[in-house]
């Protein structure tokens, strides 16, 4: 009966550290690598970001199947922290943007990994629910005041804020200094669908998300289950 007790144990935790992964990938994440288009006050299109700055943009962000992030600014540029994350259910979100607050939204038209090569977004997308508020997102080459995204910006989650000097301190490779150089708008001339949540007007984007700063962690895991196993096996040749 021990035996049995241990083994069902052993397996128990084979399954968490399987699951942990998927939850800590999205520090680091960057919502651009898998993005068909990044907007700026647009309309997201099918498998895309947008950018809202202004309240009154929300109604015609096309944010009714997107994920939408609310971000509070910090006392670092280009850093802001999460507020609320609310998931799209069909209908335009009853959102207010406060003073300084901006919205990030993020489409795809499914949740399931193994359609990526069709929906690549749908990292970007689950990344977007994982978020908790007050997580931290770092955007590089985005120009807020000119409403212009550059073409090697970044939108990257993770990170600290120091409390005693509110100073940004990345986690893993994260630029603190946005770019300067700045590209126009991308074409808005092609929106999600707003009547489902389908729809891709652009799958040209990689089909893997970026994170590499997480690979350790997939790493220590499989270690961790054959240790495990090992262990498992040796109790059963001694009974």
């Amino acid at each position: 009966m021990k035996k049995l007790i241990v083994l069902i144990s052993c397996l128990a935790l084979v399954c968490a550290l399987a699951v942990l992964p998927v939850s800590a990938a999205t520090d680091g994440f960057d919502f651009v690598s898998t993005a068909s288009q990044v907007l700026f006050n647009g309309s997201v299109v099918g498998e895309g970001v947008v950018i809202v700055t202004i309240s009154d943009n929300i109604p015609t962000s096309n944010l009714k199947w997107a994920i939408s992030v609310v971000l509070n600014p910090t006392e670092t540029a280009g850093v802001y922290s999460v507020a609320f994350v609310h998931t799209g259910d069909g209908t335009d979100p009853a959102i207010t943007l406060e003073e300084g607050q901006i919205l990030l939204g993020v489409h795809s038209s499914t949740s399931n990994t193994d359609q990526a090569s069709e929906y690549p977004n749908v990292y970007g997308k689950l990344a977007a629910q994982a978020l908790e508020a007050g997580d931290l997102i770092t955007f590089t080459g985005v120009d807020f005041a000119a409403g212009t995204v550059s073409a090697d910006a970044t939108i990257i989650a993770g990170g600290t804020v120091s409390e005693e000097s509110d100073v940004y301190v990345p986690d893993g490779n994260v630029s603190e200094e946005p770019e300067t150089e700045s590209a126009p708008e991308a074409d808005e001339s092609t929106p999600a669908d707003t009547s489902a949540p389908a729809d891709v007007s652009d799958n040209s984007v990689a089909d893997a998300p970026a994170g590499g700063d997480n690979v350790w962690i997939f790493v220590a895991c499989g270690v961790a289950a054959v240790i495990i196993v090992a262990v498992v096996v040796v109790m059963v040749k001694k009974k």
